[in-house]
């Protein structure tokens, strides 16, 4: 375990991480705006079944961790360091028993540790497949902070359905007192819907979209109409600034293999929240959806899997 110093402004935070490569790296691309309507779903959120894993930063006010400056504070990891005998163990509702490493909330039968199959660097990903309509499959991370990006490598499989609301990760404000999510966003990536959307599905666009929290501050959502294909690996990040309490300053943000493709800024993400309210969880993974608009065919036509790898996490713009 080691530790490294940043400036951060107006973030004290405290780290700790594997030891691992680190990458300062600005950006300046064109940002875009675009929007679509919301996601028409029955569920708002996922259990996490299993331990959460030690945080991975947090502004160091409850575990007695040194303060430090930085900028950024950065973690990133490959699953290199994982063991399948962590991920292999699973109770009866198929959520993994222990937190491994950072990774907590394995889960369910869907989300596994892949060796030696598809992967972006190295020999392990983590392969999330979703066989079933509201099928939930991934990892989650912890952490504490005001602003908070994600980079990952992501590779939708063969056969992969894109469905009417695939997400893909999630960023939350998880309120441990009233079990509930202060703040809430899911990335989602879509195919163009309809009754009967049977069959292998193209993908149409993906977005970030406020997911009913908190209540009465729906700021709506920010989308980029684009189609990946299959069995080719994305570098997907996305940015959140949590607004200062009482004005409309928080910022969302997308990149797309290190380009900027869309951006919402001005808008109220902690609703009446005060400072308290951190982000606080990530989620790789996340939730199977093809039932929007009364869809007949609302499961894969088969198990879909996408492969995710090469994670980074950081308080500022990561890249590639």
């Amino acid at each position: 375990m080691r530790s490294l110093l940043y400036p951060v402004s107006a973030l004290f935070l405290a780290f700790a991480f594997n030891a691992c490569d680190f990458m300062s790296t600005s950006s300046s691309p064109i940002d875009s705006e675009s929007s679509a309507p919301a996601i028409t779903s029955a569920h708002s959120d996922e259990a996490d079944m299993a331990p959460m894993a030690a945080s991975l930063f947090t502004d160091g006010s409850s575990d007695g961790l040194a303060k430090l400056t930085g900028d950024p504070i950065m973690w990133r990891n490959d699953f290199e360091d994982q063991t399948s005998s962590c991920w292999g163990a699973r109770n009866s509702s198929g959520y993994a028993t222990a937190a491994c490493g950072e990774y907590g909330g394995i889960g369910s039968y869907g989300a596994k540790l892949n060796e030696y199959g598809t992967r972006h660097s190295g020999n392990k990903s983590l392969a999330v497949t979703y066989a079933k309509n509201e099928d939930v499959a991934g990892t989650t991370l912890t952490l504490s902070a005001n602003a908070v990006n994600v980079r990952a490598w992501y590779n939708f499989g063969t056969g992969y359905d894109f469905g009417q609301g695939v997400k893909i990760a999630r960023v939350q404000a998880f309120n441990e007192y009233t079990q509930m999510n202060d703040v809430d966003i899911v990335m989602t990536v879509r195919s163009s819907g309809g009754v009967n959307q049977c069959g292998t599905t193209d993908m149409s666009d993906m977005g970030m979209f406020f997911n009913g929290r908190p209540v009465g501050f729906d700021w709506g959502n920010l989308t980029k109409t684009i189609s990946f294909q299959r069995n080719r690996w994305y570098a997907i990040e996305y940015q959140v600034i949590l607004n200062t309490p009482g004005y409309k300053d928080g910022l969302v943000k997308i990149w797309i293999d290190g380009v900027l493709v869309a951006t919402k800024s001005n808008i109220n993400i902690r609703g009446n929240g005060g400072s308290t309210v951190k982000l606080n969880r990530i989620r790789l993974g996340g939730w199977y959806s093809n039932s929007a608009n009364g869809n007949s065919c609302s499961s894969p036509s088969q198990p879909s899997t996408m492969y995710v790898d090469d994670v980074a996490v950081s308080t500022a713009y990561i890249g590639l």
